[in-house]
């Protein structure tokens, strides 16, 4: 049986917590040629095999699917999440920091906190630099936020070049997870690269991690080893594993799929005024009645007025709030 032809009949419900929602695979059978089934596709789709169908780009079409399974995810409370980074010397510094970028983008409408979402960031490249710079799972702290994560650690991340030692990659993130603190948190790895892996074979290391509940996602160039991806992301592997034709199409599909407007959320005090002193030309910008915090949804630092007083939180403009007692006629 043609592989191709399985997905016809195969309609994907998402859980309750979701809208009530499901992705139509009928018709993404007809773009099936963007998906990533295991094996090789060189031909493009054609106009004419679409019929009465709305014809999209295959950033379109891979953007709705993964959007799809983000969203189903980011619903949940408790998330760690592991980024599995390339830094071989194929990716080169400036894609390794459209990488980076993307660990923002899809972070940016979760709540990054010690209660919420944490997070690592592995880079690999050859054994001897296949590093875990972040690690907010196995060694988590109440002070951890995702102002610090976005602002101080991703930003000290450095580009080695070198192998793509992935095994290196999959080893560093069971060992996080099995020294993860929570047992009521969902579990979820992304891979991007864009080469053959060096040195053992990953698949069976990731097979043994999505046997223990963990949801894999890949991301792949076209040079890389579509098989291997696919086989390495979590079942149904076309609908976890996508392959692009280059890191501008992967920054295309991140923004497509991943832009979502910033809800306010929670700010979370502080309790040191420097990480706010970059909000004004002058530093020292909080009011004396402010406090300087965090954004744990939206990555920002604030300025915010205490309990009792109004405004924008900078120096000057907390203002006292002064209740009105309303005479009422007997």
């Amino acid at each position: 049986m043609n592989l191709n032809l399985c997905i016809i009949s195969v309609t994907l419900w998402f859980l309750p917590g979701l809208r009530a929602e499901k992705l139509n695979l009928d018709a993404l059978n007809n773009y099936s040629e963007f998906l990533n089934f295991g094996d090789k596709k060189l031909h493009k789709i054609g106009e004419n095999r679409l019929e009465n169908a709305i014809f999209k780009s295959k950033l379109d079409v891979l953007g709705e699917v993964f959007k799809k399974h983000v969203d189903f995810f980011k619903v949940t409370d408790k998330l760690d999440i592991v980024f599995l980074v390339d830094a071989s010397s194929s990716v080169g510094d400036g894609n390794f920091k459209s990488e980076l970028k993307f660990i923002k983008k899809l972070l940016s409408d979760i709540t990054v906190d010690y209660n919420h979402t944490r997070v690592a960031v592995v880079t690999f490249s050859s054994p001897t630099n296949t590093i875990k710079n972040i690690d907010d799972i196995s060694d988590p702290s109440k002070e951890y936020n995702k102002c610090l994560l976005l602002n101080d650690q991703l930003m000290k991340i450095e580009y080695k070049g070198g192998e793509t030692y992935t095994i290196g990659a999959f080893a560093k993130a069971k060992g996080i997870f099995d020294h993860s603190l929570r047992n009521d948190s969902k579990k979820v790895i992304f891979l991007v690269t864009d080469g053959y892996s060096n040195g053992e074979n990953p698949v069976p290391l990731s097979n043994e991690l999505k046997r223990s509940q963990i949801t894999i996602f890949t991301i792949g160039m076209r040079n890389g080893n579509y098989k291997e991806l696919y086989d390495l992301s979590s079942t149904l592997g076309q609908f976890y594993s996508y392959l692009l034709d280059s890191f501008k199409e992967f920054e295309s599909l991140a923004r497509r799929a991943l832009h979502d407007d910033l809800s306010g959320g929670d700010y979370l005090p502080l309790g040191v005024s420097t990480p706010c002193d970059k909000l004004c030309e002058a530093g020292n910008c909080c009011d004396k009645d402010a406090l300087c915090a965090c954004g744990t949804t939206t990555g920002h630092y604030s300025c915010t007025c205490k309990p009792g007083f109004y405004g924008s939180g900078l120096r000057n403009d907390c203002l006292r709030k002064i209740g009105l007692k309303l005479a009422i006629p007997g």
